[in-house]
């Protein structure tokens, strides 16, 4: 029997305590819920900021590189077209060269100076 009275009472006495501390602390614990759904907030708007000024970094720095990588470029073009030029002229220099020996060695195909004008 005591049994029987125990349980069924603390039951009851539980649910009651229970009931008044819902009603006694609803204030508060509605407060801590704002609060809580405020840090929430705050914490997604700094994540957010925070991602954006990632994203904006990232940003800044693919355009330098890509500023870098024209500049490269147009460097390698530039060194292309003067090792160009620079073949070119040690080309006809060389050619020049070959044509002044030859014609000093009195080459038939290459005809020197002296022999221009005489017949």
């Amino acid at each position: 029997m005591l049994r029987a009275f125990t349980f069924p009472g603390i039951k009851r006495y539980s649910k009651s305590i229970w009931k008044s501390f819902k009603v006694e602390f609803r204030e508060i614990e509605e407060s801590i819920s704002e609060a809580k759904n405020e840090v929430t907030e705050e914490l997604q708007l700094a994540s957010e900021q925070e991602a954006a000024s990632f994203r904006r970094l990232l940003t800044a720095e693919a355009d330098e590189i890509r500023g870098f990588r024209v500049t490269q470029v147009a460097e390698i073009q530039e060194n292309r077209a003067f090792r160009s030029q620079q073949a070119l002229a040690l080309q006809r220099s060389d050619a020049r060269l070959i044509q002044k020996i030859l014609a000093e060695e009195g080459n038939p195909l290459y005809p020197s100076k002296s022999t221009f004008g005489t017949k």
